[in-house]
């Protein structure tokens, strides 16, 4: 007899603590779902991955002109409306390759300069034959190709080297600042037949 209550009372205490358990889980799912302090793990983007105040702080010393071109290269970075993002992927590129707190603005602004096309080719017909009519490209178009060009070849150098878009685009930057690499490159490029069509500037019509 006494036996048998020694078994009922072991089969009583493992339902007990079978119990606890499963009303703690409990607690801690629904702690989890709402955010409270027994969260394990944190919802949505993790806390203080993208701080903007720490990210802008750099653009405090620059003029009207260097402003537009770091928010044209944030915007340029911007995929799918996530703004925050590409704004810490800048902040990263910039700071990555600098030694100096100068060189953070130093190198994008001068890299820009570096990789503007000063000239064009564009293409005109006249009596049936197409003519390559050289022209001096605007000031915003340079400034835009000159980004497009950086933002490509670091796409580029991603892809074959399978590393972050900021390592890329950190490596990519002096270089431009060099007037070496694949952007200096394509900058070249519509450079070459300027001169040697330069007999059909007088078609040039816009």
């Amino acid at each position: 007899m006494a036996e048998k209550d020694g078994q009922k009372q072991l089969h009583d205490r493992e339902l007990a603590e079978k119990d606890g358990q499963k009303q703690s889980h409990n607690i801690n799912s629904s702690a989890g779902e709402g955010g409270g302090p027994l969260s394990s793990k944190p919802r949505g983007r993790r806390a203080g991955t993208y701080n903007c105040s720490e990210i802008l702080s750099y653009t405090g010393g620059l003029d009207g002109g260097q402003k537009q071109l770091i928010n044209k290269l944030v915007n340029f970075r911007t995929i799918d409306g996530e703004r925050t993002r590409a704004r810490a992927i800048a902040h990263q590129t910039f700071h990555r390759p600098a030694r100096t707190e100068r060189d953070v603005t130093k190198l994008p602004v001068n890299a820009v300069e570096n990789i503007k096309p000063i000239c064009e080719v564009g293409k005109v017909r006249v009596a049936g034959t197409t003519h390559n009519v050289p022209e001096i490209a605007a000031r915003d178009r340079q400034q835009t190709l000159a980004i497009r060009w950086i933002l490509g070849a670091a796409f580029k150098r991603r892809i074959s080297n399978r590393i972050g878009s900021d390592k890329c685009s950190s490596a990519e930057i002096p270089d431009a600042y060099r007037k070496r690499g694949i952007a200096r490159k394509k900058r070249d490029d519509p450079h070459e037949p300027a001169p040697t069509n330069r007999s059909f500037a007088h078609l040039r019509w816009w």
